[in-house]
């Protein structure tokens, strides 16, 4: 499917396609029910770091070039977008903007405007992180986490921080027994899972 492997994944809202990310620097779409390839795009000269859905039909894909692509599954039509930087890690809030994180500077939050990735501000965290899916989310008897809303883990490592997207501040921390490899939420926003770096959930 890519030379060198797979670098990066997601699958649709109905789950019926996929779209993978190469160590080539191809984008792929998959017909999950035939297992045949429906597309693809080669926007990226180096590996595919990372790969969100802006919207139900719309994947952003980002890697080590530094390049940034808006995908539309439907028409195969790509807009890209200069960021300059090689992406490590990304994640995109529900009205579009998007967090990049490179291993020099961490992680920023950009727009996506005509073409151009324009810094709105610095975050102070690093990857692994993702945005509430939900409208509310709440955890425990006090925490309640709004849609837009960043969770993301800390220099240490050990801890989660929430990112307020109206306030551009934490709002929040969580402790962690170990440093995190990976994190997702479930569509309703109730759920997380935690991938540590020993291995367990």
């Amino acid at each position: 499917a890519h030379p060198g492997g797979v670098t990066a994944l997601v699958v649709t809202p109905d789950r019926r396609s996929a779209v993978t990310g190469g160590q080539d620097g191809s984008v792929k779409l998959w017909d999950l029910a035939r297992l045949t390839l429906v597309r693809e795009h080669r926007q990226h000269r180096f590996a595919v770091q990372a790969i969100s859905f802006r919207d139900s039909s719309t994947v952003i894909s980002a890697g080590l070039d530094g390049a940034i692509a808006c995908w539309r599954l439907e028409t195969g039509a790509v807009e890209p977008f200069v960021h300059g930087e090689p992406v490590q890690a990304m994640a995109v809030a529900p009205d579009g903007r998007v967090v990049l994180s490179d291993n020099l500077r961490g992680a920023h939050l950009y727009e996506l405007v005509s073409g151009e990735a324009r810094r709105l501000a610095k975050l102070g965290v690093e990857a692994p992180f993702a945005f509430f899916p939900a409208v509310e989310a709440r955890w425990g008897s006090s925490r309640a986490f709004a849609r837009g809303d960043l969770l993301a883990t800390t220099r240490t490592g050990n801890q989660l921080v929430v990112w307020s997207s109206t306030s551009s501040v934490r709002r929040d921390v969580l402790r962690l027994e170990q440093p995190l490899e990976a994190l997702s939420f479930s569509a309703d926003g109730r759920r997380v899972v935690l991938v540590g770096t020993e291995g367990t959930l």
